[in-house]
């Protein structure tokens, strides 16, 4: 090994690397995944602006997922 940098944690290495990692949580501006409707439709072109119109501020992105049976709801 000597010199080489590790490799075994790639994502560690990311988030405390220079320069600074800038991650970002993303919810598409015209999607809410609360509404059963919309779990069952997927507008690209509604989802590609929004990353386009985000692109410039970040290098990283934070994707999840969202189903209410697994979800928990504060107060709900």
């Amino acid at each position: 090994m000597g010199d080489e940098p590790d490799r075994r944690f790639p994502l560690f290495q990311y988030l405390t690397g220079s320069p600074a990692a800038t991650m970002v949580t993303y919810t598409p501006s015209q999607l809410n995944p609360r509404q059963e409707v919309n779990q069952q439709r997927l507008a690209t072109t509604s989802l590609r602006a929004d990353l386009e119109a985000l692109r410039p501020a970040f290098d990283g992105l934070v994707l999840y997922g969202y189903h209410e049976a697994g979800t928990d709801c504060a107060g709900g």
